[in-house]
């Protein structure tokens, strides 16, 4: 086993980079200590092949509104699920062999929640944050959204966190979040995140927007950022209508009631949206919900590995062989 790296900057210039490797049944930390100016990027390991990957000390937040898109993916919660995130990538001519972007100008999104439950976070954190520089040379775009278990690992929540890194955090770290600190390379990148983005006319989101939130979807991306980087997080991001929490559109929860067809008509209008697209709440496949205005795609990747692919107006249900269907 070698997991990592994670990247901790010591100054303006110098960075660490950190491993963790099984020797002789025992984990031993590898630190490797480099300047920016002499190795402004670093190679990482995935699945045999080498990546590389330029470091950033400081990430803009990225724009809450695109238009002019001809193809978009979108996935739910992956979950540490890299292996099967790959497949559904690859056979979907995402990615190629090499885990190169391959989708040119399309728009790719992860509707939050890589993190939790599974064995190779790092990996999925790497293979996004690779394809979002790649994708951006060539005018595409990666959309890494905030879910509730990016919080949760961001504030010390550990209810799911996988036995790994659970021991991991004990033999090296006071506690998980450590390794997503200010002064990580990976924790300043997540941190800049948005939670909420429109394309075209759809709108992504992690759990969806209770219709009674009246803010528009910058404000939302704003406030989610202002009150992580406040450390108070009760008051939107961790509440049980918060855009990474929401459950309104199939049930009743914890005082939030379940959704009508007039609040979604009305919701949809506010954004000046078509369809809005969400995860959080699994289903057994992709599903149209109020006369096709919502699309639920939390297909649990273990069970059975879906995705959205839109084409211009078309949508599309996609699974880990490249298959294609229409959705509605």
């Amino acid at each position: 086993m070698k997991e990592g790296p994670y990247i901790f900057w010591q100054s303006e210039q110098d960075y660490e980079e950190v491993y963790f490797v099984q020797k002789n049944n025992s984990i031993q930390e590898e630190k490797l200590h480099k300047n920016l100016k002499e190795q402004p990027n670093i190679n990482i390991k995935l699945d045999q092949i080498s990546i590389s990957v330029d470091l950033q000390k400081e990430f803009e937040p990225s724009a809450s509104r695109f238009s002019n898109v001809d193809k978009i993916f979108a996935i739910g919660d992956i979950h540490g699920e890299f292996d099967i995130l790959k497949k559904i990538l690859l056979s979907n001519r995402i990615i190629d062999q090499n885990f190169s972007w391959n989708f040119g100008e399309g728009h790719l999104v992860f509707c939050g929640d890589i993190f939790d439950r599974g064995s190779k976070v790092t990996e999925c954190l790497w293979l996004v944050y690779h394809l979002e520089q790649q994708a951006e040379l060539v005018g595409g775009k990666v959309h890494y959204l905030w879910g509730n278990h990016e919080i949760m690992s961001l504030v010390g929540d550990h209810r799911y966190l996988h036995q790994k890194y659970n021991v991991l955090s004990f033999n090296f770290l006071s506690d998980y979040k450590d390794f997503f600190a200010n002064d990580s390379v990976l924790g300043c990148w997540i941190r800049q995140k948005n939670i909420a983005v429109s394309i075209n006319d759809y709108l992504f989101v992690h759990a969806g927007i209770d219709p009674k939130i009246n803010l528009s979807i910058e404000e939302i991306n704003n406030k989610g950022r202002e009150e992580l980087s406040q450390s108070d997080f009760s008051q939107f991001l961790m509440a049980p209508n918060s855009p990474l929490w929401y459950r309104g559109y199939m049930q009743y929860w914890e005082g939030v009631n379940k959704a009508t067809q007039s609040d979604i008509d009305l919701l949809l209008d506010k954004f000046e949206i078509k369809q809005l697209i969400f995860a959080h709440t699994e289903v057994k496949e992709l599903t149209p919900l109020f006369n096709n205005k919502l699309i639920a795609i939390d297909v649990p990747l273990k069970k059975q590995p879906e995705g959205l692919l839109i084409k211009g107006d078309a949508f599309y249900r996609v699974d880990e062989y490249g298959n294609q269907k229409d959705l509605f």
